[in-house]
Order: structure tokens, then sequence, then C-alpha cells
């Protein structure tokens, strides 16, 4: 056996006799029992932040230009004129500026 399965068997067998089934376990008992055992051979994944900061990816300026380029796009769909079409590439623009 490799180092990591006895480890693993060693860690199994301190679990087993630290909670030996007997008449008054409950079923909550059992269940840990069943969870320590199973995270102890197979751990579950966890959730891994590869993020090195803690800041918003785009900052509130961004996002307020964003939501009021969709707000004109909206417009500019309904009215078809070509004023709000002029105000709707502009605001994308800018948008696109700012997220550069």
């Amino acid at each position: 056996m490799e180092s990591t399965e006895r480890s693993q068997m060693k860690n199994l067998e301190q679990i087993l006799v630290r909670n030996s089934p007997n008449a008054t376990n409950t079923f909550e008992d059992m269940r840990q029992i069943y969870l320590d055992m199973l995270n102890t051979l197979a751990p579950s994944p966890q959730k891994i932040s590869i993020c090195g900061n803690n800041r918003p990816h785009k900052s509130k300026d961004l996002r307020e230009a964003i939501m009021k380029s969709s707000r004109l796009k909206r417009i500019a769909n309904i009215t078809d004129s070509d004023k709000s079409i002029k105000k709707c590439k502009r605001q994308k623009g800018l948008v696109v500026k700012m997220n550069k």
C-alpha cells in the first residue's frame, strides 16, 4: 500500500473506533459517521477562487453606462427614429471606450 492509502485507512480506523456503532446511536449519529468516512476516502470538491483582488469587474460608471445604453436601445427599437438611433450608437461607443 502507498503512504496515502495507509493514512486513509488509519483515518478510517480512527473514525470507526471513535464512533463504534452501538444500540444508543441515532440516525444522525450514523449519518455523521457515514459522512466522516466519505470525506476521508473521497473529499468533496471545494470551490477555489482564482481572482486575486476583491474589486468588482465593472465599475459603477461602466454599469450605469451599460444600463443607459440598454434603455436607449429599447427606445430606438420601439420608436425607430433617426434621433433615438444616433443616441443609442453614441452611448454604445461610450460604453466600448469605457470598457477598454
